[in-house]
């Protein structure tokens, strides 16, 4: 492609999507979901901002602005770090909202389906466009670039875990923050300040709509995006939000390693015969592996203990079963998690096996999912530093 022709292109495709975005936020003040007509205009923009899809769809215009600036002028261009992070939260992107969207499709009842409160109405063809390019078409664009137009680069998959793969981290915590704060913000004002002064023209949308049910809704779903990160359910929430705060990242996680996985695919070479090192463990590394195994046995006793409560999912009152279900799924995690966490530490410290990577991610994950427990999980945090800041012997990849 020359020069000029390359040019053309750029400036129609940066029109599109900005004519895109403007249009995707004048719907989200005209037409949103049925819960944000209680609102006005400014807190519509609040809420439009609150979805991780809306804000990757703004980081997707400016992260190709860089891309087609090209390291111009001494700017910044998106290296094979950045790419794999932005690839992997639009395949999250995609993922969950195709699957929230057909099981809110599949049931439509408000009563047994808590889901209905927080979707949209895809009532129009304008609705389905929007949906379409910001939860398919951003992502197809976004990848068939990389595959075609980006230079590979190999990837350390065996050493991602020592940096990069927190540095994919920073954006999804950034964004939880934004979510808690503006949940903890709303809450103290309350639902009644929303539900007593419903603009005029919303409160007739809602009632010739017969969407009346959206004036009992509570703070919780007024004030969150989806609905496991509302903490006010009437069955487990806390639960909730850990299960779904925890589980958005380690399903970014995975993102990660499928796109490094991908990328990995393009590179040609020749395979090597690695011979395998046999890592004779410090003394030092021992005590923190030992501190680990302690602190997986410790969250563990804590899982077994909550699931002792049976009061908590005894599945008796008359609750969405989904909330039920959270808490034993929870906590199962979290024993599954650190008996990987033991499995994988003491055929380390007996020389059988060694997967860094594995030990790394099911023990940081062992503590993150029972973190609602006065933040004890944190003291798995203690023997995970020490040992990443102890250990700097790099690991031979063959992948």
């Amino acid at each position: 492609m020359n020069k000029k022709l390359k040019i053309i292109v750029w400036y129609l495709f940066f029109i599109y999507f900005l004519g895109f975005l403007a249009l995707s936020a004048t719907m989200a003040q005209l037409n949103p979901a049925p819960r944000y007509h209680v609102f006005g205009a400014v807190d519509k923009i609040f809420a439009d901002m609150s979805f991780w899809t809306t804000q990757t769809n703004w980081m997707f215009i400016i992260f190709f602005l860089f891309v087609a600036l090209d390291g111009k002028w001494g700017i910044w261009k998106p290296g094979k770090v950045a790419w794999i992070n932005f690839l992997a939260y639009f395949t999250l992107t995609m993922t969950l909202f195709w699957s929230a969207l057909s099981a809110t499709l599949s049931n439509q009842d408000i009563e047994t389906n808590p889901l209905v409160s927080y979707a949209n109405v895809y009532d129009s063809f304008m609705k389905w466009f929007i949906t379409v390019t910001t939860h398919l078409v951003t992502y197809i664009i976004a990848i068939s670039y990389y595959i075609i137009a980006v230079k590979k680069e190999k990837i350390d998959i065996k050493n991602w875990y020592k940096r990069d793969l927190l540095i994919g981290w920073i954006y999804p915590l950034f964004y939880l923050f934004f979510v808690m704060i503006r949940f903890l913000i709303m809450k103290s004002i309350g639902a009644d300040h929303y539900l007593e002064n419903i603009p005029e023209k919303e409160l007739q949308w809602l009632i010739d709509n017969d969407y009346q049910w959206v004036r009992n809704l509570g703070i919780g779903e007024l004030s969150t995006p989806y609905f496991f990160f509302n903490p006010l359910v009437e069955k487990n929430g806390l639960e909730l939000l850990i299960l779904g705060s925890i589980g958005c990242l380690l399903l970014i996680t995975a993102c990660q390693y499928l796109m490094i996985w991908v990328n990995n695919l393009f590179i040609k070479e020749n395979k090597k015969e690695i011979k395998k090192i046999q890592f004779k463990l410090s003394k030092c590394e021992i005590v923190f592996s030992i501190m680990k195994i302690i602190i997986s046995f410790l969250l563990i006793s804590l899982a077994i203990w909550k699931l002792t409560i049976f009061d908590n999912y005894d599945f008796k009152e008359k609750i969405p079963v989904l909330y039920y279900f959270v808490y034993p799924l929870l906590y199962l995690i979290v024993l599954i998690s650190n008996i990987m966490t033991i499995i994988y530490t003491i055929l380390k410290i007996r020389g059988k096996y060694e997967n860094p990577t594995m030990e790394f991610l099911s023990s940081i994950f062992s503590g993150l999912f029972i973190l609602q427990i006065y933040a004890i999980s944190l003291l798995m945090a203690i023997p995970i530093i020490l040992e990443n800041k102890y250990n700097r012997k790099k690991i031979p990849s063959n992948i």
